[in-house]
């Protein structure tokens, strides 16, 4: 087996930062502390605008790891613009992690404990199609944005001392009519296609038209934002805003034949009796939602209420995105106090739900309580789910089920999951009532057919089995694979349990799987590793695997999982390695230097001139200078990593020749120089001649 090494989080200032599995442990080679970055609130935003200003626009967002909790020399590049001064930033580098469990229950907990960067926007960058990418010493990584224009949109501020007859442009109180708005529900009635509104800091209780909600969609009570203009609501930078309370719904959009289109939901506390009503069950159903997100919510409903967090189910959602959300302690005012059953989130159908995507959350502590349902309620017509993506999530604590996919009722035959692929997720003490990590149900005849993939996923502890596949009637689903997983089971439970055979169940593959503390591997499962996966440290909740585990290289390839639970490429060696974790290779020492290209000079007058050049890869800048070969000056080292570089030499004598060469080295140490060149300095000017 090739040597490999361990991952670990390392900060470009050289500062340790945990992520949700915290300790490494086992032999480490080459150290992976590239960022990696997964997702953005905003998808686009105006580059100006932030109260009246003609240089700052919108903050934005980010969310991923190895950014390290301080900037260093670290920088955001966003249109085309480097962001490195310390005013371009609101926050770098966060992780919201709450000292006691009580704190997590009532206040603000980043999801995985991803780390958070916010940034403005502003007028010198390039409007269009473009990436936000995070640079650091050790490397890059990006996602898509569209920088725009603010022309004659707005960003607005919400404040709970905030009056809804001002104007809104400000964040607090300027005077007349310029301040914030007071109530969520003031954006609504507002906001058209690309316009921002930021909810600083405090509790939002005030009521809609429905006095029992904060936030109400109807038919036309609200426009829409459209591609590349859409509309976001979220906290202001480096503040967390509490949408309802105990007694107040946070977010209806039902009962209507409303229309809902790229909204963003980004960094807000939902507190609710009953969080997101994001349904209509009142047939005939014709409410739809395209392009809406909610992303970096902290999700949770004290006791006392309905139980449900994110629900879904209008005629149609197309393109729904929930990223960076923590789903927590449903009916708990105090975790670890049973309440009635809750869901963490929710899809039940009503209609058509395709291009779903649950991703790098954390969703626990349901007690009793499933973190994600799917399963519909046969309205009639069409009601299906297809295409949904449940990836990257830590899923864990909740005492009736993980996942709870497939099946229905309402009426007697009907196909209601038609494909679902859930990959990288790590599922940890889950089940114990109802069943264990992930049950593929089947209620009502036809009702768990469909295409099921379950890849990379890791299995811990969970109650009575890791996946459950049953359906009470016996019919075959059309299709069904389930590689690459690890099932730590508790000693003597099932790994999978009630295992459809190949041929009477169309269970298509079953192959590459690791099982080990639980029952045996079905005989059947090509390729299936009965051993001990050899965690760094399991009773941390550290699932990297040590060099000498046999899950490394032993996977099958797959398709839709090209990245591992923390960004790392799939796969790093000959094979895909098992569970949620590819192990990073240990990749050669790197010792080429920079290639120097383009070295020229420019703007020289009698006493200074701009030295610039270019590399292959990102580098210092440092130019030696002199009147002879032996130079004896030099710049001050700018250590930023850059590709395109610039020199100023200044106190040069005119009318002067001077010798240079430039130097720059990588993130390695390499150096390379490049070749002596030179210059002559202008002649000064004369002097002022005398009349006395």
């Amino acid at each position: 087996m090739k040597a490999k090494c361990i991952i670990t989080i390392l900060a470009i200032v050289g500062l340790l930062v945990l992520s949700a599995v915290s300790v490494l442990g086992g032999s480490r080679g080459k150290v992976a502390s590239a960022p990696r970055l997964f997702f953005s609130d905003l998808t686009d935003g105006p580059i100006s605008g932030w109260e009246g200003s003609n240089t700052k626009g919108a903050a934005v967002s980010i969310w991923g790891l190895n950014f390290g909790t301080s900037r260093g020399s670290g920088y955001v590049t966003c249109g085309g613009v480097d962001l490195k001064n310390s005013s371009d930033y609101a926050e770098w580098g966060v992780i919201n992690e709450p000292a006691t469990a009580q704190d997590s229950v009532d206040g603000y907990t980043s999801a995985r404990k991803l780390e958070r960067i916010t940034f403005w926007l502003n007028s010198s960058m390039n409007t269009g199609d473009g990436y936000i990418t995070v640079v650091t010493t050790d490397g890059r990584d990006s996602v898509p944005f569209h920088c725009r224009a603010l022309g004659s949109n707005h960003i607005y501020f919400t404040s709970p001392t905030g009056n809804n007859s001002w104007n809104g442009l400000y964040d607090t109180a300027q005077g007349g009519s310029n301040g914030p708005w007071k109530t969520v529900y003031k954006a609504r009635q507002t906001v058209q296609a690309g316009d921002v509104v930021y909810y600083r800091e405090g509790l939002y209780t005030t009521g809609d038209v429905d006095y029992s909600v904060t936030m109400l969609y109807l038919e036309n009570n609200h426009n829409n934002g459209q591609w590349n203009k859409s509309i976001a609501l979220a906290s202001y930078p480096g503040e967390f805003a509490q949408w309802g309370n105990a007694s107040k719904y946070t977010v209806i959009h039902r009962y209507s034949a409303d229309k809902l289109y790229h909204w963003t939901f980004s960094k807000l506390m939902w507190r609710a009796d009953w969080i997101l009503q994001w349904l209509d069950t009142s047939p005939p159903i014709t409410s739809e939602d395209r392009n809406v997100r909610m992303i970096g919510l902290d999700v949770h409903t004290p006791a006392g209420g309905f139980g449900e967090g994110l629900d879904f189910g209008t005629d149609l959602q197309e393109s729904l995105f929930v990223y960076g959300c923590h789903i927590h302690d449903m009916l708990h005012n105090s975790r670890g106090s049973p309440t009635s059953q809750a869901y963490g989130m929710y899809f039940m159908g009503y209609g058509v739900a395709r291009w779903i995507y649950v991703g790098w959350n954390e969703i626990c502590h349901q007690n009793p309580g499933l973190a994600i349902t799917v399963f519909g309620h046969g309205v009639g017509g069409d009601e299906y789910i297809e295409n949904l993506y449940i990836h990257d999530n830590f899923i864990h604590d909740n005492t009736e089920l993980g996942i709870n996919v497939g099946g229905g009722d309402g009426r007697s035959t009907y196909e209601f999951v038609r494909s679902v692929w859930v990959y990288n997720n790590i599922f940890v003490n889950n089940g114990g009532i109802r069943d264990g990590a992930i049950r593929v149900k089947g209620d009502l005849p036809g009702a768990s057919k469909g295409e099921y993939y379950f890849y990379g996923n890791t299995f811990y502890n969970n109650s009575m089995s890791c996946i459950h596949l049953w359906d009470a009637w016996g019919d075959p689903v059309d299709a069904c694979e389930i590689k690459n997983n690890i099932f730590y089971a508790r000693s003597g439970q099932a790994c999978i349990s009630d295992a459809w055979t190949q041929g009477s169940k169309n269970v298509t593959v079953l192959s590459n799987n690791c099982y080990y503390n639980g029952t045996s591997p079905p005989a059947w499962d090509s390729y299936a590793i009965e051993a001990n996966p050899q965690f760094s440290k399991p009773g941390s909740w550290n699932f990297y695997l040590q060099e000498t585990s046999p899950c490394i290289d032993s996977g099958a390839i797959v398709s839709v999982a090209t990245a591992d639970y923390e960004g790392i490429s799939r796969p790093q060696g000959s094979a895909y390695d098992i569970g949620a974790y590819e192990v990073l290779a240990d990749l050669p020492p790197d010792t080429i230097p920079p290639v120097i290209s383009n070295v020229a000079c420019s703007d020289t007058t009698d006493s200074s001139t701009t030295i610039t050049w270019m590399t292959n890869e990102y580098s210092t800048s440092q130019v030696e200078y002199g009147t002879t070969l032996d130079y004896g000056s030099s710049t001050p080292l700018n250590s930023n990593l850059v590709k395109n570089h610039t020199q100023t030499l200044n106190g040069l004598k005119s009318s002067t020749k001077y010798y240079y060469r430039v130097k720059s080295k990588d993130a390695s140490d390499n150096l390379a120089v490049s070749d002596p060149d030179s210059l002559i300095t202008k002649a000064g000017q004369p002097g002022r001649p005398r009349w006395w």
